[in-house]
């Protein structure tokens, strides 16, 4: 792994890497969490180079990424698993608010 490219894959990122397979053209980036797990050898074996970045898409890591790796595509691939716990969060509170304002 090139110097400028380490501190990205080793910086902070769980289970970060990069693949190759030299006989396909293109180079990819990949955002990624456990979901991209069982997809991850069907992608390797379709670009020259793929770096798997267990981490969230992050505008100073892509900027750096586009500067130094130029990669064809970048993919952001997780898996939204919190995100109607979320929804049921916000509606709980306003439930809240609500009877709150009825006890005054």
């Amino acid at each position: 792994i090139p110097y400028h490219l380490s501190n990205i894959i080793e910086g902070g990122g769980r289970d970060s890497f990069m693949k190759s397979c030299s006989s396909k053209n293109l180079t990819a980036v990949i955002f990624r969490d456990s979901f991209f797990v069982s997809l991850e050898p069907f992608f390797s074996e379709n670009f020259k180079e793929v770096i798997y970045l267990w981490k969230a898409f992050d505008r100073q890591n892509v900027e750096e990424i586009m500067l130094h790796f130029k990669p064809d595509i970048v993919i952001e691939a997780v898996v939204e698993r919190e995100i109607f716990n979320a929804l049921l969060d916000a509606e709980k509170q306003s439930r809240r608010i609500e009877t709150d304002g009825m006890d005054n």
